[in-house]
Parts: C-alpha cells; sequence; structure tokens
C-alpha cells in the first residue's frame, strides 16, 4: 500500500520557548505539501504553522555543486534541510516498524504452526507440552484463583 501522508508528533520541551518547538509534521505526498504546526504559548490560543511545497524542500537538501558548500547557506535554506530530514526520518521509522511487523508475524506464524503439529500428535507427552506453550487468560488465573481461596476456607 503506497503512503499518501506521514505525520509525526514531539513532546513539548519545557525548558525551551513553546513557540519555537515543532508540535506535528505532516508530510502530505498526494498534495506535495509539508505542513508544519507549532506548540502553543503559555497563555496564547493560537499557534504558529508553516505550510512548505515539498519539492521545494528536496531540491534544496542537497547542494548540486561543490562550490555551494563553500558559500553560506541562508536561513530559509537551513530549514528547508531540516524538514526534508524530518520526512527522510519519518520514511526510516516507517520501514523499520514494518520489517518489525514481518519478523513478528513470521515467529507467530512459527509458534502457530508448531502449535497444531503439537495437536496433531495425540500423546500425553505432547499434551503436556502443550500445556507449557499456552497461557492462561486472565479470566482463567482469576477463577483458578478464586478456586484455590475457597479451597483454603
Amino acid at each position: 500500500m503506497p503512503i499518501n501522508k506521514m505525520t509525526q508528533k514531539f513532546d513539548l520541551d519545557q525548558d525551551l520557548p513553546a513557540a519555537n518547538q515543532i508540535k506535528k509534521t505532516e508530510f502530505n505526498i498526494e498534495t506535495k505539501l509539508v505542513y508544519i504546526y507549532y506548540h502553543y504559548e503559555e497563555g496564547k490560543i493560537t499557534t504558529r504553522d508553516e505550510e512548505w511545497n515539498r519539492d521545494d524542500l528536496i531540491g534544496h537538501a542537497t547542494p548540486d555543486n561543490v562550490n555551494d558548500k563553500d558559500q553560506e547557506e541562508s536561513k530559509e535554506m537551513q530549514i528547508k534541510k531540516k524538514y526534508h530530514e524530518l520526512e527522510m526520518h519519518c520514511h526510516q521509522q516507517i520501514n523499520s516498524q514494518e520489517q518489525q511487523m514481518q519478523s513478528e508475524i513470521s515467529v507467530r506464524n512459527e509458534s502457530e504452526q508448531a502449535i497444531n503439529q503439537l495437536r496433531a500428535t495425540n500423546n500425553q507427552q505432547s499434551e503436556d507440552l502443550f500445556v507449557r506453550v499456552l497461557e492462561k487468560s486472565i479470566y482463567a488465573k482469576a477463577r483458578d484463583k478464586m478456586k484455590m481461596g475457597k479451597k483454603n476456607d
């Protein structure tokens, strides 16, 4: 499934001014826009936000030649680079989460296959092993605890 929009949220650092801290970044790939929302200042009911064209950010993210590195970057170019880096970081996080999800799915599938193989064999040894693999639900544990309490009484 293609990614159409990515959003990343950030916590407020109490030691720094809130108006200069990014609250949320939204990278809309379909409309090719980047929205930057800032935290609310103390006692204010409005906040600052910015809208950037994604193509402008990508174009300014890397210098075209070596001579551009020697020149001092403008503040706007630095901001554009920062926002482009935020987008790339967001992409990396999504990719790592997808990889982690795939590995968890494969581990779960392997566990289910092992359980199904144990169910297929109908001897007592496999039943004991089956009981050790599965964990009781919270409700089953509570019922067992209640039964033990009644036996003690």
